[in-house]
């Protein structure tokens, strides 16, 4: 957080996603305060687990992405 405030532009993030229905994302918010990260919040010290189950796009704001956007794409599983 104190990084992304000094205006250091972060990698750690890439701006899409593409992921298939059947599979879970991980994130861990390693840093003392909240972000969100596309339509889902991670609290301070929190792990978001996000399993897909349909077929779509998920879009929003990003408050650790240079670009402001955190976007996930979600095909048809391949099983």
């Amino acid at each position: 957080g104190d990084l992304i405030e000094q205006g250091e532009v972060l990698d750690i993030l890439p701006r899409e996603l593409k992921t298939q229905v059947g599979e879970t994302i991980l994130v861990r918010n390693e840093d003392d305060r909240a972000h969100i990260l596309g339509p889902w919040f991670v609290g301070a010290g929190e792990t978001l687990r996000q399993r897909f189950v349909t077929v779509g796009v998920f879009e929003g704001a990003c408050s650790v992405h240079p670009s402001g956007a955190f976007t996930v794409y979600v095909d048809p599983s391949n099983a």
